[in-house]
Formats: structure tokens, C-alpha cells, sequence
């Protein structure tokens, strides 16, 4: 199994969201990037003060860097995702290919 895609999350301290934001772009996007090269990387933020970073790797799934502790309510977590590719649009066709035949098409 081939893990390639990081989701990272981190909850902002009270009024911390830009300075989690600034960190982000300004140490952990560098890092992956020089990690992996051919690495994708996306922030989202949320009202909530929340910050997502979305990596996708070249061939593993890259490692966020360790955000400072002040600017985090709590550690923030880190999950790895593998794309399913095909396999996702492949059973959908047969689920339908099945609904048609229960259907009489």
C-alpha cells in the first residue's frame, strides 16, 4: 500500500490563526517542498481557526514539520490517505450496471 497524500491539522491558539498561516507558508510549504520536489501542497483555513495542509508526494506521503507549540491549542494530527484511483469510479459503474439490470434496462 502506498500511502501519497498527508492531511494535516492544527487548531489555532485564540487570535493565532495568521501566525499558524505564516508558519505554514513560510517554514512547512519550504520543507515539503524541498523534501519532495514534485509535491503538492494546499492550505485551507476554517472559521474555527483551523489550518489544513494537504500534501500529495511524488511517491510517499510527505511529513509536515513540527509547528511550534504557541501557536497550536493542542498537537495538531496527521493523517496519510492512498488515492483509490480507478477502483472507486470501476465499482460505481458496476453499481449502476447492477441498479439497470434490477431496473429491466
Amino acid at each position: 500500500m502506498t500511502y501519497r497524500t498527508t492531511m494535516w491539522e492544527a487548531v489555532a491558539v485564540p487570535g493565532g490563526l495568521p501566525g499558524l498561516v505564516g508558519w505554514a507558508a513560510d517554514t512547512a510549504v519550504p520543507a515539503l517542498l524541498a523534501a519532495d520536489p514534485c509535491c503538492q501542497v494546499q492550505l485551507y483555513h476554517s472559521a474555527d481557526d483551523r489550518l489544513v495542509i494537504i500534501a500529495t508526494g511524488g511517491q510517499t506521503a510527505p511529513q509536515v514539520p513540527a509547528a511550534p507549540d504557541e501557536l497550536c491549542e493542542r498537537p495538531p494530527h496527521q493523517w496519510r490517505f492512498q488515492p483509490l484511483g480507478n477502483r472507486i469510479g470501476q465499482r460505481l459503474r458496476h453499481t449502476d450496471q447492477e441498479e439497470g439490470a434490477r431496473d429491466g434496462e
